[in-house]
């Protein structure tokens, strides 16, 4: 930790160091966040995927990418019987999610890996995946391409109004990623619901679970309807729920929706679990690899629009000059000048600042961008960050890619 702050100066001459420690009150951990300012391509040989076989595949347990499972917590008996038990009896079978179940123990699921090179920190909420597919029947049949689309989980309060007006956002449109415990933890996916740290203020007091389910407008359980909007509706709107009427899912109950997949944003994994697309996803168009070791598509085939953002930590420091500290300096031209009888030790112009830890050791030196001038008599304070994780990466917005800007 840093304690300690010198003029860069007097780190020459130890014997002269004038430190000054600083208040645990003047130190702060702020965390910037980043959003992209465009929606962009990411192609189909940004995305590599692989196929995880069911567990009535004879290759199951010998197969590596049968581990992928675990992402769903499908790792025990106890855990899979979640999926076919119903909601009543305290399981998922009958909600949104159920098709995951379908997928472990018949069909298997596809799994894409999103390049790193691809998005910074974490993919932002709004969503479409494009993906291939053939020979499918009934709603799909004579499709050779699939989109499927991002939402989130009606909620009670989802639609509550945050402010006044005909501009006024839902409170839907403030969340990260689905809040909806039963749709993601208690079914044993997501990050761990824990009072103390998430929700936090820095998810608005949401539970977020780093997780976001997809949905196409082709698939739909029998018992539901797309009368109204779709879930293509306003995709790429910048708050799309409250401007553009998008979509929100039903979890469970006689209107219940089918989801079809689910995006970790931060990892940048994909999970396609519904049988209708696993069974039909066209393999026969991979351009490189294979299902077993990684494959790619030609990006007219395969592709994702979406938007990311980033995350930079710093430590921000505020540094109090007080009266009669910082006003002599070892510049060598100021020496000079007190030897030709010019006496300025009354007035000092601050250009760079050493930290240091208890034991004097040097952490950081800081320049500062404006030189800081500083009477003997006066107070001063001195602002200083110092970037933890090398600050704000540049965004795939500005790398060469198809780009789409945002919505007025």
């Amino acid at each position: 930790m840093i304690t300690h702050l010198v003029q860069l100066y007097k780190r020459k001459t130890k014997t002269n160091m004038n430190l000054s420690e600083i208040n645990s009150n003047d130190l702060q951990v702020v965390t910037t966040e980043v959003k992209s300012n465009c929606f962009y391509q990411i192609g189909g040989n940004e995305i590599t995927w692989t196929y995880s076989p069911p567990k009535s595949a004879t290759t199951f347990t010998t197969d590596t990418n049968s581990h992928d499972w675990t992402a769903f917590g499908l790792y025990s008996q106890l855990n899979v019987n979640t999926f076919t038990t119903t909601t009543s009896n305290g399981g998922v079978s009958d909600t949104a999610i159920s098709k995951i179940g379908d997928a472990y123990n018949v069909h298997g699921m596809y799994v894409g890996s999103i390049d790193k090179q691809a998005f910074r920190a974490s993919i932002y909420k709004n969503t479409k995946l494009t993906i291939p597919i053939t020979g499918g029947t009934g709603s799909l049949s004579g499709l050779t391409s699939l989109n499927l689309y991002t939402t989130f989980f009606q909620q009670n309060d989802s639609t509550s109004p945050c402010g006044i007006g005909p501009c006024s956002t839902y409170k839907v449109d403030s969340l990260q990623s689905e809040s909806l415990q039963k749709a993601t933890e208690l079914a044993g996916i997501g990050y761990a619901y824990d009072p103390n740290n998430n929700p936090s203020e820095s998810t608005g007091g949401e539970y977020r679970s780093g997780l976001l389910y997809l949905f196409s407008d082709n698939i739909e359980w029998s018992g539901a309807t797309n009368t109204g909007t779709t879930w293509s509706n306003g995709w790429s709107g910048n708050s799309r729920y409250t401007f553009d009427s998008g979509k929100l899912a039903i979890f469970d109950g006689n209107q219940h929706n089918e989801s079809v997949g689910v995006i970790n944003l931060d990892s940048g994994l994909i999970y396609l679990y519904h049988p209708d697309i696993v069974d039909n996803f066209n393999t026969s168009l991979i351009t490189g690899g294979t299902v077993a070791t990684g494959a790619t598509f030609n990006t007219t085939d395969l592709n994702m629009v979406a938007r990311d953002t980033d995350l930079s930590t710093e430590l921000q420091i505020n540094i109090n000059l007080l009266p009669g500290l910082y006003t002599e300096s070892s510049n060598q031209s100021r020496l000079d000048a007190k030897q030709n009888g010019i006496d300025c030790d009354g007035l000092v112009k601050l250009t760079e600042v050493c930290l240091y830890d208890s034991s004097e050791r040097l952490m950081a030196i800081g320049n500062l961008t404006v030189p800081l001038t500083k009477a003997d008599s006066n107070f001063a304070l001195l602002k200083a960050s110092i970037t933890m994780d090398g600050g704000v990466k540049t965004s795939p917005c500005d790398d060469g890619r198809i780009t789409y800007p945002l919505p007025n």
